[in-house]
């Protein structure tokens, strides 16, 4: 997997966590939906669900690679 950016940004410990944490994110939500048969109608209609679960995983492993727990 290639990742383009600044390359002093990628250098960053903090970066190329948050980097990590957010594509396995991806990787555990799209094996979730899988196994619960999901369907693109029901992803529409669940949204914002989905987005506030997606913002509250960021912010816990950020947090957690930051140092505070």
């Amino acid at each position: 997997l290639k990742i383009y950016g600044i390359e002093e940004a990628l250098e960053d410990r903090i970066v190329e966590a948050e980097i990590r944490i957010m594509l396995l994110a991806g990787v555990r939500f799209s094996w979730l939906w899988y196994q619960l048969g999901g369907r693109l109608l029901q992803l529409t209609l669940k949204k914002q669900i989905i987005k506030n679960t997606r913002r509250r995983i960021i912010n816990h492993f950020t947090s957690t690679a930051r140092g505070n727990r």
